[in-house]
């Protein structure tokens, strides 16, 4: 049996993407996507924890990515990958990166910030475009899994 490295993540980008770099086989892009989960404490408040992922997508992925802007709700399915690096004092940096092999656009920000709702529950037809859009992204994933991968390392 081979080893399993598999990230699916849905969650609101922090800042618009970012293009590091711009070959002929398309944009090199990094994203910095939050995720949030409420929880109840021991004296029943809810609470938020909010985790900030790293990620990475080149060539085609990256050229659809590029467009994207702060706000905008996610899914990305892709894969951990480690990196190193030496900062300009000379100390050896680490940080985990999610390598993406899908990215689908969930929803936008509405324009009107005031259209929120305070609780920012997801509307039913919200969860039905998120179903399709998991969908779709995964087809995508088994498709792209075969292919081979190329390594690039983000700084």
């Amino acid at each position: 049996m081979s080893d399993i490295n598999e990230v699916k993540l849905i969650g609101k980008l922090g800042a618009d993407a970012e293009v590091r770099k711009t070959t002929d086989a398309g944009r090199f892009v990094v994203l910095s996507l939050a995720t949030n989960m409420q929880y109840k404490n021991a004296k029943g408040e809810i609470g938020k924890n909010t985790q900030w992922h790293k990620v990475s997508l080149n060539n085609w992925l990256g050229d659809k990515a590029s467009a994207y802007k702060k706000g905008d709700k996610l899914f990305i399915s892709g894969e951990l990958c480690s990196e190193q690096w030496e900062d300009e004092k000379g100390q050896m940096r680490y940080s985990v990166v999610v390598k993406a092999n899908a990215c689908e656009l969930i929803a936008k920000p509405p324009q009107d910030r005031s259209a929120l709702s305070s609780s920012e529950d997801d509307t039913e037809e919200e969860d039905s475009v998120l179903e399709t859009a998991v969908r779709e992204a995964c087809k995508i994933a088994l498709q792209n899994r075969g292919h081979a991968k190329q390594n690039t390392t983000v700084k």
